[in-house]
């Protein structure tokens, strides 16, 4: 998938952020994974090849939906 771009490039991606906490013997650690699932370039009109899961299946690529209201009861710092 990003055979198609060069260093240098810029490019707009579009991607997915989760964290978790995990206990373990050492104490409290945090993971995050960072999955991009769109990669273009800007200003130039051309996409790359749209983003294939694991198993070669084009997944959706519409932007994700962001809703929130203040009531809601997350203890999340963003």
């Amino acid at each position: 998938m990003l055979d198609s771009f060069n260093q240098g490039d810029e490019i707009k991606v579009q991607f997915n952020l989760r964290g978790r906490e995990w206990n373990g013997p050492q104490g409290i650690k945090y993971f995050n994974t960072l999955e991009a699932w769109r990669i273009e370039k800007v200003g130039a009109g051309q996409s790359s090849a749209p983003a294939q899961n694991n198993a070669g299946m084009q997944e959706n690529t519409a932007a994700p939906v962001f809703n929130s209201s203040i009531s809601d009861n997350d203890d999340l710092p963003f």
